[in-house]
This record gives C-alpha cells, structure tokens and sequence, in this order.
C-alpha cells in the first residue's frame, strides 16, 4: 500500500512520459485503502478474541448407552404399601423410648445480662460493698452465668452506677454502691 502510494506520488512530480502501465486510478486506490482498513480491524477483533478464547477448551460430550434391563419381577401397588409400612415399622423399633425424659436431663440455662444486673443491685441492697469472685464464683457457677455477670458489671461501671475497685492485676475486684462526691480509684 506504501509503495502504490509512493509510485503515485512520483509519477506526479516527475514529467509526464509514455506510459506502458496500466495507472492506478483514484478511486481504485481509496477502495483498497478502505478495504485494507476492513482487513486490519477484522485482524484487530481476531487478535483480541484469540487472547481471549485461547486457552479454553472445548470436548463434545460423550455418549453413554446404558444396557437395557428387563425387570424379572411384577411389581403392584401394594407393594409399595406394603414397603412403606416396613419402613414405619423399622423406625418405630428404633425410637427411643425414654426420648421424653432427655428433654428434662438437657435443659439449657440462658443468663442475660438484665438479670444479672439485677442481681448485682440486690447485693449492693444488702450490703454496701462485695467481691465479684465470691459472689460468681467458678466453682460454683457455670462458665456462661459468670461472663454474663461480669458483662453486668462492666455496663453498670460504663453508667456510673457502680464503682470498682481491684488492688493487683488478677485480684479481687470489689464492687461497691457509687457515691456522688467520690472518685473511683482503681
């Protein structure tokens, strides 16, 4: 395309001669000029769906003939019936009989963080001040009940409605009624 256009060029800045080849005319060239563009975009779209689809593969899916199989045995209705009883049966042999008395053996206890502020505020009733680790204690209360207590505390501590106190890191943390003109100090 360069070297036609070149030629052309040429021929029109040199003096005119004989000519023995068949000229290229205008409209010629603009039409392989467009079509010579066709051909680079159709090229472009070609490149981009290559790197595109390049790496995938494709497998046409295979045939599997079964062998066709004659049932031996007529089945009826009551077949099915008499099956499906079977089954029941089977999973009534297999119910546990004492399955009512595991529903009192596996109550779950639920502590919430209200109760145990209420809680909370009943021993500071009774006395001014206590340890949280002798009122929830481990030993004594499960795991989940203590967490709960102490999420309590931790809530009435944030209010200002408690104060508390611990004197060593892991020590006894003593919880107390607050007081309008005292300063908590920890």
């Amino acid at each position: 395309m360069a070297s036609t256009l070149l030629l052309i060029k040429s021929k029109g800045l040199l003096p005119k001669e004989v000519e023995n080849e068949a000229e290229l005319t205008e409209e010629e060239l603009i039409r392989r000029i467009i079509e010579y563009k066709k051909y680079k975009e159709i090229c472009k779209t070609l490149k981009e769906k290559f790197e595109l689809y390049s790496k995938r593969t494709y497998k046409l899916p295979e045939k599997i003939e079964l062998p066709k199989q004659k049932l031996e045995i007529k089945y009826t209705e009551n077949d099915i019936v008499k099956a499906y009883r079977k089954i029941i049966k089977l999973n009534m042999d297999k119910k546990n009989e004492y399955a009512s008395n595991i529903k009192k053996i596996a109550i779950s206890d639920t502590y919430n963080v209200a109760d145990k502020v209420k809680d909370i505020y009943r021993e500071l009733i009774r006395k001014p001040n206590f340890v949280f680790g002798k009122r929830f204690s481990l030993a004594e209360k499960p795991k989940a009940e203590v967490v709960t207590a102490f999420t309590g505390v931790l809530e009435l501590s944030r209010r200002s409605k408690i104060q508390t106190a611990q004197k060593e890191l892991f020590g006894d943390i003593v919880i107390s009624k607050k007081k309008k003109d005292n300063i908590v100090n920890l």
